[in-house]
């Protein structure tokens, strides 16, 4: 492969030196030394069509190139729905009714099963050391956490939305 300096290449490509000096202002050079820096011509290529290319990915001025930016784009936005519907039709994504239904039956029995600690380990702490009281203060907390642990959420059990026709198919089996 051979390199070049900016002006060569400049030349070469039939472009004046300042366009292809910006061009390659942040790209670094294949060899040479800094203060004189050599490209090969792929390299300038690659940076003059990076460095010509619109925002939206077009080149041009036309109505064609606007015309071929509009496709573009529609192209990307089909592509993301369809990976969606893809998405959804796979189970990966749930309602936003179905997470806040689960979450709200969770904190509720986790509140509950919390408001009750006091209660009943008052009886259980009269008269006994603090090193007695701090466990069995943490015995009942570890009560609330594993019943915490273990309750079912959204697509965990028969019946939700989702899973529910691999449910049935599983149970038809």
């Amino acid at each position: 492969m051979h390199e070049y300096t900016i002006n060569r290449c400049a030349e070469m490509l039939e472009r004046d030196r300042a366009s292809v000096a910006r061009a390659l202002r942040n790209v670094p050079p294949d060899a040479g030394t800094p203060k004189r820096p050599l490209y090969r011509l792929a390299t300038v290529t690659k940076a003059l069509t990076a460095h010509h290319a619109k925002p939206d990915g077009r080149r041009g001025n036309g109505d064609e190139a606007r015309l071929t930016a509009a496709r573009a784009e529609l192209a990307r936005e089909q592509t993301v729905a369809v990976a969606l519907k893809n998405a959804v039709a796979r189970g990966e994504y749930v309602r936003l009714s179905l997470i806040q239904r689960s979450a709200e039956t969770i904190f509720a029995t986790f509140r509950e099963r919390v408001l009750t600690i006091p209660g009943k380990t008052a009886a259980l702490c009269e008269g006994r050391s603090r090193a007695e009281i701090e466990e069995i203060v943490r015995g009942e907390v570890y009560e609330c956490l594993d019943e915490l642990s273990g309750v079912k959420t959204v697509g965990e059990s028969p019946g939700d939305d989702i899973g529910a026709a691999d449910d049935v198919a599983d149970e038809a089996d």
